[in-house]
């Protein structure tokens, strides 16, 4: 355990994440852009790890605009069970074109477990001049075929719910999900400044919660997990705030309503802003109930990235 690159993974401990090329499914040239930085800047969990050693990953090339789920045997190969190739295609129904996967868990329903994908996409307005965004979630089995008993036939496009991104996802015990996310912001597309959003699916994946949660000027939520001992939500987020960027926890009750218990006291929204400029991307609860925070703050005048821990 000595920290070098485990050459028997991948070329010599590293796996490049092009497997149209790797697959020879088509013939264009290596892109750049591909790379899992691109579905996974959020900071949520675009990866799961199975018992069997093998890999699971979301995926978004943005330059080829192709969003993909891609499996792994243990040491980094594509695993050609998985649909024969290694990898399936993520697509958007008809009218929507995807745009970014974000998320990826598994879920346990009484069929066994699921792979639950989110994400968002576009489609363009009726007089064609604009585009509006929608939240995403699919599910597939564990062999990557679509589940049609999911709603929406395995693709659940939020459409009821105008202009939101889905940018990160959480799945409890019990087979809920959790979205996090926010309306986009003027200059990605949207029409005023961002607000956060949380949204909750039924383990099918109907609709149960869809809460927006507005701050002063611009909050955006990435990533959220859920305490066990009261089952409130704890998220992690962004906060433009007229001091700069700054990294938020917030926590809220099971019905999307801010716990005003947890929080600054001047401001009663449950939302607790960094000691200082910086963004917050994931949040996780340790085992003893403590709330861990990760993203950046400011350090010495730079941006440095940090995890923060606070009491529950």
């Amino acid at each position: 355990m000595d920290g070098s690159l485990d050459e028997a993974f991948g070329e010599n401990g590293v796996k490049i994440l092009d497997p149209s090329k790797d697959h020879e499914a088509d013939k264009e040239e290596f892109i750049p852009e591909s790379s899992v930085r691109s579905s996974g800047a959020f900071g949520q969990s675009n990866m799961v790890l199975l018992a069997d050693g093998k890999i699971l990953l979301v995926h978004t090339n943005r330059r080829g605009n192709r969003h993909q789920l891609i499996c792994l045997t243990a040491n980094g190969d594509l695993d050609l069970s998985f649909q024969g190739k290694g990898f399936i295609d993520i697509t958007a129904p008809e009218p929507w074109r995807m745009m970014r996967v974000t998320g990826l868990g598994i879920q346990e329903t009484m069929g066994g477990e699921k792979l639950i994908v989110s994400g968002y996409c576009t489609k363009l307005t009726e007089d064609g001049q604009d585009t509006i965004s929608a939240g995403i979630f699919a599910r597939y089995d564990m062999s990557g075929f679509k589940d049609e008993s999911f709603k929406g036939k395995g693709f659940f496009v939020l459409e009821h719910i105008k202009e939101l991104e889905i940018l990160g996802v959480t799945i409890l015990p019990a087979g809920k999900i959790y979205g996090f996310g926010r309306t986009p912001p003027p200059h990605f597309g949207g029409g005023t400044l961002s607000n956060a959003v949380i949204v909750r699916l039924g383990e099918d994946g109907s609709p149960e919660i869809y809460k927006v949660i507005a701050k002063q000027n611009e909050l955006e939520f990435y990533s959220g997990a859920v305490q066990k001992k009261d089952n409130k939500i704890v998220v992690a987020g962004t906060w433009y705030s007229p001091r700069g960027e700054l990294g938020v926890v917030g926590r809220y009750h099971e019905d999307g309503t801010p716990d005003v218990e947890f929080g600054h006291e001047s401001s009663l929204d449950g939302i607790i802003w960094f000691p200082d400029v910086g963004y917050g991307r994931c949040a996780r609860i340790q085992e003893n109930g403590l709330i861990l925070v990760s993203g950046a703050v400011n350090y010495q005048g730079h941006s440095s990235a940090a995890v923060l821990r606070y009491m529950s």
